[in-house]
């Protein structure tokens, strides 16, 4: 069947919302048998070896590869910059998927999707200010939009779990940082090669983590490691792939057929699938002012990517490499 390009590429935006959205409601099951930072510990030990072996097959032809925009500028040599800002990248990465498991284990799928957008607007304040742009009364009409989401859904959902709506907060601030760190990283790194050892820096980092917290692991705790079931073991393989391997490809298949604005627009869906998925397996049902809260935060992060991209048109940046939006690899 062939499909128009602009078909295409709204389906693979919404696989792409699809895969990551059942990822965290699916992930649940894993972190009430394991902690969470063992799980993304363990997630990224299966992510990282499959990246890796897809980059060298594209890379040498054996597989057709998948390109960003990205990929068509020229990339200067690398030099120390290049590494702080790969490394900005894959820190901030860190602290985004840390914080966004510890507050699943304490929220619904649901909940921790959509105040996972809440990244929308921290890269989006963080590009205005590295282009030194003013804010504009649309920017604050989506600023306001999206907090008074905030409050609702911290009201409705998250009242007796304060902590967990700091936790996703701390996923929030991670993930913008990191998509804003994205931009300038992919200045220096082809965008394959960038989430290759994006992936391999965040590997290294969350096993080390893990074995902080756990002293002696895994050589100390042998009988019985790491405590899942085969359910458990299926489910966390399903989570590495569902998430930062098909959501990843998905997302770089339909920035080939979409502008950037209208695959991020498209990814808003995310909170839908996982609140569905969330019921089907633990029947989890929002409060109803849950969904007051949801609309909310979404009108706002689409009032911003608006005004957003009305910025980068007027300020000619389509020229230059653009950012990595939300909603790509975790």
């Amino acid at each position: 069947m062939n499909l128009s390009p602009r078909t295409s590429g709204i389906v693979f935006a919404q696989l792409n919302a699809v895969c990551a959205g059942t990822m965290m409601a699916i992930g649940k099951e894993v972190t009430v048998q394991i902690p969470p930072q063992m799980f993304v510990a363990l997630m990224y030990t299966i992510l990282v070896p499959i990246n890796t072996g897809w980059w060298l097959l594209t890379h040498y032809g054996v597989l057709p590869g998948l390109h960003a925009p990205e990929d068509a500028h020229d990339h200067p040599p690398l030099k120390t910059k290049a590494l702080l800002w790969l490394l900005l990248h894959a820190g901030a990465s860190v602290i985004g998927i840390i914080g966004l498991w510890e507050g699943l284990t304490l929220a619904s799928a649901a909940v921790g999707s959509l105040l996972s957008r809440l990244e929308v607007v921290v890269a989006i304040v963080l590009g205005l200010w590295l282009l030194r742009e003013h804010f504009t009364r649309w920017h604050w009409l989506g600023f306001a939009l999206t907090a008074a989401g905030m409050v609702i859904v911290r009201w409705a959902e998250l009242s007796a779990e304060p902590l967990a709506f700091l936790w996703l907060l701390q996923s929030a601030l991670g993930f913008g940082l990191a998509e804003f760190s994205g931009k300038v990283a992919v200045r220096y790194w082809p965008v394959p090669r960038l989430v290759v050892f994006r992936g391999w820096l965040m590997w290294a980092a969350l096993t080390a983590l893990w074995w902080i917290r756990v002293p002696g692991w895994p050589w100390e705790s042998v009988a019985g490691w790491p405590g899942l079931t085969a359910a458990g073991w299926g489910w966390l393989v399903a989570s590495a792939i569902l998430g930062p391997v098909l959501a990843r490809n998905n997302y770089m298949l339909a920035l080939s057929y979409l502008p950037v604005s209208q695959v991020v627009l498209l990814n808003q869906a995310q909170p839908l699938y996982a609140a569905l998925v969330g019921f089907w397996l633990r029947t989890e049902i929002p409060a109803p002012f849950f969904y007051v809260g949801a609309v909310a935060i979404i009108a706002g992060n689409i009032v911003l990517i608006a005004s957003r991209e009305a910025v980068s048109r007027r300020l000619a940046v389509g020229d230059g490499p653009q950012p990595i939006p939300p909603g790509g690899a975790r």
